[in-house]
């Protein structure tokens, strides 16, 4: 039971990110952030990254936080309390994670769609958890669970939800 309570708290926990970095691409935008525009040759982030994928994955990530603040109380189990400003902080921190890994991936040569293993599945997380850290001290034990846990999770989403159904052209 112990470890069946810590495996809800760990998704309890991030759910909101995961939401905001899995939304963009059904919001299918066509304005990119970067307006387009070329650093070095290479475009800064290319077009997977709009305008109005942003947007959304921040708009779904706050509500399913919102929800989670609001109800938390209701559910019968001790999971990890959510507040407002982690909710903020976690999906911020998983879109600015997200677009600075479209960046750094522009700046080594890759284009929009190519793997970045490490990136692509855990620079969202990362940028989640500092942004986070600074709004409350976390569970290094969540911490680590998920670093392990996302990559393939981040995988097996992206095939079914994005690649089967057309969403993306890769599955990652």
């Amino acid at each position: 039971m112990d470890f069946l309570l810590f495996v809800v708290n760990i998704f309890w926990f991030i759910a909101s990110s995961y939401v905001a970095n899995g939304f963009p691409p059904v919001m299918k935008g066509k304005k990119p952030i970067d307006f387009g525009r070329n650093l070095r040759n290479h475009r800064i982030l290319g077009n997977s990254k709009t305008i109005e994928g942003t947007i959304g994955g921040i708009i779904a990530g706050l509500a399913v936080g919102s929800l989670q603040v609001l109800y938390q109380d209701m559910i019968p189990l001790q999971l990890y309390h959510m507040t407002f400003p982690l909710i903020i902080a976690l999906v911020l921190g998983t879109m600015a994670g997200d677009i600075a890994g479209s960046f750094i991936k522009r700046r080594f040569g890759l284009n929009s769609g190519d793997s970045a293993v490490i990136m692509d599945q855990l620079g969202f997380l990362v940028a989640a958890f500092l942004f986070a850290s600074v709004v409350e001290t976390l569970d290094p034990y969540i911490l680590i669970a998920l670093l392990l846990a996302t990559p393939p999770i981040h995988l097996f989403t992206n095939y079914i939800g994005c690649y089967m159904m057309k969403v993306k052209k890769n599955p990652w």
